[in-house]
């Protein structure tokens, strides 16, 4: 990093390299995306997290990891709630207040 570099910057090239630690030093994918999701809450600076991977047969997002929620979510169908609307249309949303959302949900 370069003189004068923000410690935001080195806070994520710290996370990025702790995720690359956990890959390597890890077989077990249960904790190793539940580590990846710690490190990523802990960069976006939130309390409650989830991660979803894609169930490409029955187009579901399935809940892997999570933080601050309970144990049980139901799968999402790619298109629906936020995280389904990102996937979809293949971009990021940052929502720091649900019921602010400028569109409807499906």
């Amino acid at each position: 990093m370069a003189h004068g570099d923000s410690a935001a910057d080195k806070l994520k090239l710290a996370a990025l390299f702790e995720v690359g630690n956990a890959i390597a030093s890890s077989l077990n994918q249960r904790e190793l995306l539940n580590r990846i999701l710690e490190v990523a809450c802990d960069v976006m600076q939130v309390k409650i997290c989830t991660l979803r991977l894609l169930d490409e047969p029955t187009n579901e997002l399935r809940l892997v990891a999570n933080r601050g929620m309970g144990r049980y979510s139901k799968p999402l169908k790619v298109g629906e709630s936020v995280v389904g609307r990102a996937v979809q249309e293949k971009r990021a949303y940052a929502v720091t207040d649900i019921s602010q959302l400028s569109w409807q949900m499906p």
